[in-house]
């Protein structure tokens, strides 16, 4: 196994050789040393500073002497023809490669032996410098301490602090978790044993943990919070997806289909809110019959929405003040005159008797009847009275409490499950008359492809989900739709 040799630009060896920040009297090593030119330059760089460099290729070997002959530094570099594996990196302070990372990854045990030759004969870790392509700067003294072990109080140089729990009664250290000089893919893939090691057997500052005690893997992973017997979806409105999905009367171009309502956030996880404007008015406008013109009531608070029928009211005053404290002749013959639209005799009145009419309408009590749209068309179609209506006060109203996201504890993207169409994973929906129904999907059908143990299993690993430190991730906007396919078909089923 070898690397082609591709000579450095000389702005990228410049730059090299002062991320290396060399010393007086420093030793260098360039492993895979192609024509020679960072051990020359490092060697012209400072005039105490030693180097060599190992090829493969005989033919660059015998360049790369000739070069340290002709700049004057022969006497401080020397170049051989060996493999990098059979190199003795005991006794050099600075290294440099440029190799292909399945090289990297075979000479780690190498470099990791040289920095323990370092820490056992007392030398500074600053002196060990890795530097890859001019582009990375990694001193091994900025984390490890001279014990060769890596303190949180130097990942949180960097990092900020984040808490797991309050409850916890051992906070593991960054390292435990962690494991470094593999990668940022391996940095960050957390081991199941390392959560495990905890949840396995959960100790909790609290009498009884508020999570199963007892987790060590997706298998023995409880079911999801609002599954659990007793739960329920608290959200006081009264909503049936049964009726909007699979009623006769709307109309064959209006049908619903999931998507007409829920949308996904621009992050592609969570869906976005369900909004009245958008999703519910057109055929849900608040519009209660009235003389003045087509007066409709604002999807807000019962507060807004007396203040904007106290204005819409107002305006039409002010444009016909003939037709509210006196009647209005008819324009056409044989026709009575029109009686006034109040018997106030003041502004004030006129709109307090009219905010009253409109307000009696909209805020009808819930009739039970059936078919219930017929008997309810206004506010409380939805939303649940809170009381008896006083005439004259606010309607009170019970704060519907819709639940932003369901799975507190828990990650969930609808971007990584395009491929899935809705009723995959919400098969029940179009039956739900209920709005108590949660209609997620519960942990069995997950485990239909993410499987403990198994090859062809999707992903099982905790942190798939959970989020040990308090943070949040901004994964990429979902650029397109996915074409669906079935569950069987991802399964091999």
């Amino acid at each position: 196994m070898f690397s082609p040799f591709v000579g450095s630009a000389p702005e990228n060896v410049e730059r090299m050789l002062k991320l290396a920040k060399l010393r007086d009297g420093d030793v260098v090593a360039d492993l895979g040393s192609g024509d020679g030119r960072i051990v020359i330059g490092a060697a012209k760089l400072n005039p105490t500073v030693r180097g060599w460099g190992v090829d493969i290729d005989a033919k660059l070997v015998k360049e790369s002497n000739e070069s340290a002959e002709s700049e004057g530094v022969a006497g401080r570099v020397r170049f051989f023809r060996r493999n990098v594996f059979d190199a003795d990196l005991r006794n050099v302070d600075v290294i440099f490669m440029w190799l292909f990372p399945e090289l990297q990854r075979l000479l780690r045990t190498k470099l990791i032996a040289a920095i323990e030759h370092k820490l056992a004969g007392g030398v500074p870790l600053r002196a060990l410098q890795l530097a890859r392509a001019g582009v990375v700067d990694v001193r091994c003294q900025r984390c490890h301490d001279a014990s060769r072990t890596v303190q949180d109080t130097a990942c949180l140089k960097c990092h900020a602090a984040r808490i797991h729990s309050r409850f916890e009664t051992h906070t593991p250290a960054c390292r435990e978790c962690h494991v470094e000089h593999r990668g940022a893919p391996a940095l960050l893939a957390i081991h199941n044993a390392s959560c495990v090691g905890c949840h396995g057997q959960l100790a909790s500052k609290r009498t009884a943990p508020l999570i199963q005690a007892s987790i060590k893997g997706f298998a023995t992973h409880p079911a999801f919070v609002p599954l659990r017997p007793g739960r329920r979806d608290e959200t006081a409105l009264r909503f049936n997806h049964k009726v909007h999905l699979t009623s006769d009367k709307i109309p064959r171009d209006d049908k619903l289909v999931c998507a007409s309502c829920h949308q996904p956030a621009p992050d592609g996880r969570l869906m976005r809110p369900i909004v009245f404007e958008p999703h519910c008015q057109r055929c849900h406008e608040q519009q209660p019959p009235n003389p003045f013109g087509g007066i409709k009531a604002p999807h807000e608070t019962p507060e807004v929405v007396r203040t904007d029928l106290q204005k819409d009211l107002l305006m039409f005053a002010a444009q016909s003040p003939e037709g509210i404290f006196k009647g209005r002749p008819s324009m056409l013959p044989g026709v009575a005159e029109r009686p006034s639209l109040s018997a106030a005799s003041t502004l004030q009145g006129y709109q307090s008797e009219w905010i009253e009419k409109l307000e009696t309408v909209l805020y009808q009590p819930f009739d039970e009847t059936p078919p219930l749209l017929e008997h309810n068309k206004y506010c409380f179609l939805c939303h649940v009275q809170q009381g008896d209506r006083i005439p004259g006060a606010l309607a009170q109203l019970r704060e519907t409490k819709i639940p932003r996201r369901w799975l507190e504890r828990g990650g969930f993207s609808h971007r990584t499950h395009d491929p899935l169409a809705c009723k995959t994973c919400h098969a029940a929906v179009e039956k739900s008359a209920l709005t108590s129904d949660t209609n997620l999907p519960a942990k069995e059908l997950c485990m239909k492809c993410h499987m403990d143990g198994t090859r062809a299993s999707a992903s099982t690993d905790c942190v798939r989900c959970h989020l040990y430190h308090d943070t949040s991730k901004s994964p990429e906007l979902r650029a397109r739709k996915k074409p669906e396919v079935t569950l069987e078909v991802l399964t091999g089923g």
